[in-house]
C-alpha cells in the first residue's frame, strides 16, 4: 500500500477529547499492512466519528490511551485491524484498498489481517480479542454477509459469557470493570440486533444474571462531537454538538433488555403469543421511550448515535408488530397495522434527517437494515390493504405510502458507497413489488426476469444472508390468505400450502422467522383475530 496520508484537520478532536493532543509523534501503526499512521489515525478517526458508541464493545478512552502509550492490555493488533477495516467502510480513499478499483473492497486487506490474527491465537479469552470480533461482525454486516457477521458475534458474546463478564462488580481495578463493562453490553447489544433481525433467540437465557451498566462520566458527556469526513470538506450545517456519548450507550443496553423480553414473548417454543403479554411489552417500550433523558431527545441532540437509537426503537417495535398486520387485537385499540406503519413512517423520518444532516454517504453499519425493513412494510400495507375482491386484477396503490416507498429507496441508493448491502435492496424491493403487484418505481436498472431477479438478490458470496430472503425458501412466498399461489411457481406439497393460506404465520415477510401463534380457537382465545 503507498504510504503518505497527510494529517487530517480534526483529527485531534475526535480521538484526543479528554487528555491533551499527543505531544510525541505516534509512530506506532499496530498493524503490518501499512506504516502510515496518519492512515491509521484517519481511519480510526472515522469509526469513533460514524460508528461509535453504536453496539461499541470497547471504552474508546482506555483503547486510545494504550493504542496511544504502545501498551497492550486494552489496545491489540487484532482489535486495531479490525477497526480499521470497519473505518475503510467511510472512505472513499485508494489507499484503503489493497489493489482493486472498486470500493467494496475497502478494508479487504485489514480483515483479512483481523482473521489471521484471530485464527492465530490459541486463547481467545481476552477483553480485546471480544471487541474485535464484535467490530469483525459489524463489519461483515455492512458487507451483507450474514452467516460470517453471524458468527463473530456469536463467538463474541459466548467468550463474553465464559469469561464471567456479566458478573462484573464494583470491586477492585476501576479501569478494569470499565473495560469489562463496555465489553460485556457491547457483545450483548450486539447479539440482540442480530437476534431481532433475523426473528431468532438470542444467545442467552430467558432470565440472564446482567452487569450494571456502564457509568455516565460527566466530561465524557460534556465531549463534543465533531463530524470527520473523508476529504475534510464541511457539512452543509454546523453540526458540532455535545455527545452525550455514555447516555447514548446507555440507551442502547436498555434497549437491547427490552428486545430481549420480546425475543423471548415471540420466538419461545411451546409458549404461543398472546395479546395481553404482547401489549405488555409494548406498553414497556412506550414508557421507556417516554422517561428517556431530555439529552437524547430528538431537537435537542442529533448527532449520527442519537438519531439511530431513535431508529433502532422504532425498528424494534415494527418488528414486534409486523407478524401479526393481518391481525386485530380483541377489545384493544391498537392495530398491529397501525403501529407497524406508524414505526416505518419514524424510521423515514429519521432518515430523511439524518441525510439532511450528514448525508447517507456516511451511516452506521445496521442503518441500511432499518431503512430496507421499513420500506418492505410500506409495501406490505400496499398489498395488504386492497380489498378482496380486486387481490388478483387490481395494482394497489396508496399515495402517501407509494411516496415513503420511493423515498426510501432513494435513500437506500445514497447509502452505496457506504454499505455494499445496500446495492442488494432496490432489486429486493423490485421483487416484492412485482410479487405483491404494487405500484411503485423502483429502478434496478436492467429489466431482469423473474429467475435472474431470484438470484440477483440472493447473497452475492456463499454466505447464508439471513437478513434478506427467507422468502426464497418453501412455502414462504404465498400471498397471506389469498388461496392463490404466487405465480411462477409451483408446490410439491400443496397440504402444506394450504395449511399455509390459513395461517398467518406463514405470510412472507423478511427479516423475521415465524413467531410463536396458534391458528382458529387457540387464536381468539389468545387475545387476536383475523381482520
Amino acid at each position: 500500500m503507498p504510504d503518505g496520508l497527510p494529517r487530517s484537520f480534526g483529527l485531534d478532536q475526535v480521538l484526543f477529547t479528554l487528555d491533551e493532543p499527543e505531544t510525541k509523534p505516534l509512530t506506532e501503526t499496530w498493524t503490518t499492512i501499512t506504516n502510515d499512521i496518519n492512515l491509521v489515525l484517519h481511519l480510526l478517526a472515522l469509526y469513533f466519528c460514524w460508528e461509535y458508541p453504536i453496539f461499541a464493545s470497547l471504552s474508546k478512552e482506555h483503547f486510545l490511551r494504550d493504542f496511544r502509550d504502545a501498551r497492550h492490555r486494552y489496545c491489540s493488533p487484532l482489535l486495531v485491524n479490525a477497526l480499521l477495516a470497519l473505518g475503510c467502510r467511510f472512505s472513499t480513499n485508494p489507499m484503503t484498498r489493497d489493489s482493486s478499483e472498486d470500493s467494496h473492497f475497502a478494508g479487504d486487506h485489514f480483515f483479512k489481517e483481523s482473521q489471521r490474527l484471530f485464527d492465530q491465537e490459541t486463547d481467545h479469552h481476552s477483553l480485546t480479542t471480544i471487541q474485535a470480533l464484535g467490530i469483525m461482525s459489524i463489519r461483515e454486516a455492512s458487507c451483507g454477509r450474514d452467516s460470517e457477521s453471524r458468527y463473530y458475534v456469536g463467538q463474541s458474546i459466548q467468550l463474553a459469557f465464559e469469561m464471567g463478564l456479566h458478573h462484573a462488580h464494583g470491586e477492585g481495578d476501576q479501569d478494569e470493570l470499565a473495560v469489562q463493562l463496555a465489553t460485556f453490553w457491547g457483545a450483548f447489544s450486539l447479539d440482540h440486533v442480530y437476534s431481532l433481525a433475523t426473528g431468532s433467540l438470542p444467545q442467552c437465557s430467558c432470565f440472564p444474571h446482567l452487569p450494571s451498566k456502564p457509568v455516565i462520566i460527566k466530561d465524557i458527556e460534556a465531549t463534543l462531537w465533531v463530524p470527520y469526513t473523508d476529504d475534510g470538506a464541511p457539512l452543509r450545517l454546523p453540526c458540532e454538538q455535545q455527545s452525550n456519548e455514555r447516555s447514548v450507550y446507555k440507551c442502547f443496553c436498555e434497549l437491547s433488555e427490552l428486545v430481549h423480553q420480546s425475543l423471548y414473548l415471540m420466538h419461545s417454543p411451546g409458549k404461543s403469543i398472546t395479546a395481553r403479554r404482547l401489549l405488555n411489552i409494548f406498553t414497556e417500550y412506550l414508557s421507556w421511550y417516554d422517561a428517556i433523558p431530555d439529552v437524547l431527545r430528538l431537537g435537542h441532540n442529533f448527532s449520527p448515535a442519537v438519531l439511530f437509537a431513535h431508529m433502532y426503537y422504532h425498528f424494534a417495535i415494527l418488528l414486534l408488530f409486523r407478524p401479526l398486520i393481518k391481525l386485530r387485537i380483541i377489545g384493544s385499540q391498537v392495530s398491529p397495522r397501525d403501529v407497524c406503519l406508524e414505526a416505518a413512517n419514524a424510521i423515514q423520518d429519521l432518515l430523511m434527517s439524518y441525510s439532511r444532516l450528514y448525508t447517507l454517504k456516511r451511516v452506521p453499519s445496521f442503518m441500511p437494515y432499518f431503512a430496507l425493513t421499513s420500506s418492505i412494510m410500506h409495501l406490505t400495507i400496499m398489498a395488504v390493504t386492497a380489498p378482496r375482491e380486486e387481490l388478483d386484477t387490481t395494482e394497489r396503490t396508496d399515495s402517501h405510502v407509494s411516496k415513503a416507498s420511493n423515498q426510501g429507496i432513494t435513500r437506500l441508493a445514497e447509502m452505496t458507497p457506504c454499505h455494499y448491502i445496500t446495492e442488494q435492496a432496490p432489486r429486493i424491493l423490485c421483487y416484492l413489488a412485482k410479487k405483491w403487484n404494487v405500484d411503485v418505481d423502483v429502478n434496478t436498472g436492467a429489466i431482469l426476469n423473474h429467475e435472474e431477479y431470484e438470484r440477483v438478490i440472493r447473497s452475492c458470496t456463499s454466505s447464508l444472508n439471513s437478513f434478506l430472503l427467507p422468502m426464497i425458501t418453501e412455502g414462504s412466498i404465498f400471498l397471506w390468505d389469498t388461496g392463490k399461489e404466487v405465480e411462477g411457481r409451483t408446490s410439491s406439497q400443496p397440504k402444506k400450502t394450504a395449511a399455509s393460506m390459513e395461517d398467518p404465520l406463514f405470510w412472507p415477510f423478511l427479516m423475521q422467522r415465524r413467531p410463536m401463534l396458534s391458528g382458529g380457537r387457540e387464536l381468539e382465545e389468545a387475545g387476536f383475530a383475523m381482520l
